[in-house]
């Protein structure tokens, strides 16, 4: 409209065209948003909410340093680089880290896992799946723990050491069960590379101090058995769980006041456009029309 040989008089009658198709329209336009909002609300219902547990560790590396007698060790925080978070990031998600709390928590027995369907996309890269030339086919444990994988979340907030655990469930208590869980196997496997460090050492003062590990070891894997935070903080791991992971009290998945007002402003947008490209053909011809009778006239002289 705003592009071409047109006149600021033509653009205004043809926005003029335009305000009285949507006026003449405003009932369809009415209906239109009607619809779309049962729409909304029939995907609400029929979804099957889900909860999102949350839960917060963070990395404090301390070495222990002789800065006075020597018979006297201080504790000292050193910084981290942003590769070493990284690398932290990447352990906390492993396969390995996961896989021993899926086991644990014998979350294959799930029906929300066992049912091998994740939201629609889930279901649409399945079925795509089966036409696949070479198309492999998984056991129920193993398509089980994928599912419980992908409602896995680890995301480091902002450029702090700060890690954010998360697990989308049915049930707002397996969610906060799940992310505890994973929570404190990170805290017992560190710990557990700790432990293998000074094992490999030796050493009196490393045997005491091995010592010292299994015990925090023992305590982190129990707490990961049941899905609750450590009672104390396990010093020995650089460590910390900030807090613990509780049921949360409303739905994540779906929300329904967004999803209300997009498809309030879907159907807005997409009824004004269908009855504009209704209105379209008649708006060009009028100025077509209009120009071919205002043209100007070549008078033949006799």
């Amino acid at each position: 409209m705003w592009t071409g040989q047109r006149s600021e008089a033509e653009s205004a009658a043809r926005l003029r065209a335009f305000a009285a198709a949507i006026g003449r329209s405003r009932g369809f336009l009415v209906v239109w948003t009607l619809a779309w909002i049962g729409i909304a609300v029939a995907y609400v219902g029929a979804v099957r909410p889900e909860f999102v547990a949350k839960v917060d560790v963070t990395l404090e590396p301390r070495l222990v340093a002789n800065d006075g007698p020597e018979d006297l060790r201080h504790y000292h925080q050193f910084a981290l680089d942003s590769d070493q978070a990284d690398t932290e990031l990447r352990l906390l998600r492993s396969e390995r880290l996961l896989r021993s709390v899926f086991d644990e928590l014998r979350l294959a027995d799930l029906p929300e896992l066992a049912d091998h369907r994740d939201g629609f996309w889930s279901i649409a890269s399945q079925g795509l799946h089966r036409f696949a030339p070479r198309a492999t086919s998984y056991d129920a444990a193993t398509a089980a723990f994928f599912t419980y994988m992908s409602r896995v979340r680890c995301l480091r907030l902002g450029l702090s050491y700060v890690f954010e655990i998360s697990y989308r469930a049915g049930d707002p208590n397996v969610a906060a069960r799940v992310a505890n869980a994973i929570a404190d196997a990170y805290v017992a496997d560190r710990l557990k590379a700790s432990r293998a460090r000074l094992e490999r050492a030796g050493g009196p003062y490393r045997t005491d101090r091995v010592q010292a590990l299994s015990a925090q070891i023992a305590e982190a894997q129990a707490a990961a058995e049941r899905g609750a935070p450590t009672r104390d903080d396990l010093l020995l791991a650089d460590a910390r769980v900030l807090g613990a992971a509780t049921p949360p009290l409303a739905k994540s998945y779906p929300r329904t006041g967004p999803t209300l007002l997009f498809a309030i402003g879907f159907a807005a947008v997409s009824g004004v456009l269908l009855i504009l490209m209704a209105g379209v053909p008649a708006a060009r011809v009028a100025p077509a029309r209009r120009a071919a009778l205002s043209g100007p006239r070549i008078s033949q002289s006799s």
